[in-house]
C-alpha cells in the first residue's frame, strides 16, 4: 500500500507536472520524468568501466553508465535526495 506522501505526489504531478529531472525546466513532452534534450543526452550514454583513483586493493570491476554530470548526475540527485523515486 503506498503512503499518503507518495498518493499526494502523484496527485500532485498529474495537475502540475514535475520540471525535468535533468535540467529543471517544465517542457512539453516529458518522458519519464525528463524533457527531450535530457532525454538525447541521457540516450547517448554508453557504459564505461571506472575506477577510483587510488583505486583500493581487490576492487572488483567496476562499469559507470557515464560522466557524473550534466542530466545523468541531476537525475540521480533528484532521484536520491529529492524523492524523485518515480525516476527509478
Amino acid at each position: 500500500m503506498r503512503d499518503v506522501g507518495g498518493l499526494w505526489s502523484d496527485l500532485t504531478d498529474l495537475v502540475l507536472p514535475a520540471a525535468c529531472a535533468g535540467c529543471g525546466e517544465r517542457p512539453p513532452g516529458m518522458r519519464h520524468g525528463f524533457c527531450p534534450g535530457c532525454v538525447a543526452e541521457l540516450e547517448s550514454l554508453r557504459p564505461g568501466p571506472a575506477r577510483p583513483t587510488p583505486a583500493p586493493p581487490d576492487l572488483p570491476p567496476c562499469t559507470a553508465l557515464g560522466p557524473y554530470a550534466g542530466a545523468l548526475r541531476e537525475g540521480l540527485l533528484a532521484y536520491k535526495e529529492r524523492g524523485r523515486h518515480g525516476l527509478a
